[in-house]
């Protein structure tokens, strides 16, 4: 492996946080989102459509339980959720999914740092599968 000559030259921008905490690993992975990924606001005007003006997105309890990234199926109908566990432990997650065109609430059992990737159909169905949408059993 051969090193990149100008890697380290130039200016460097990072931000640095210290937060004080009891153990919680979940609560601090909570707040390092919060400081790596700021929610982004998107400004826009109220028009004609058929999606409400705002957006719930999603709700779980535990707030050990995080919630990555949703995005549309790229086949088919229904939501891809990427949730994981934060605090090191199992969890029983309770997980209420507003989507623009229906709602779907269901339960999830995740261990220790287990990472989930589910298909999440209208018809409320959830299924294990993987980002690129391989079917799982």
């Amino acid at each position: 492996v051969v090193p990149v000559a100008l890697m380290e030259q130039g200016s460097q921008v990072f931000s640095d946080a210290r937060l004080p905490h009891t153990g919680n690993l979940a609560e601090v992975t909570r707040e390092a989102i919060l400081v790596n990924q700021p929610p982004e606001r998107i400004m826009g005007t109220n028009h004609e459509g058929e999606l409400p003006t705002t957006y719930r997105g999603i709700e779980i309890a535990p707030q050990s339980v995080i919630c990555e990234s949703i995005k549309y199926a790229e086949e088919g109908d229904g939501m891809i959720l990427r949730l994981y566990e934060t605090a090191g432990k199992s969890a029983r997650a309770e997980i209420h999914h507003h989507s623009p065109h229906y709602e779907v609430n269901f339960s999830r059992t995740f261990s220790k740092n287990e990472i989930q990737t589910l298909w999440v159909l209208p018809d409320g169905t959830v299924k294990e599968t993987d980002m690129v949408e391989h079917r799982m059993r």
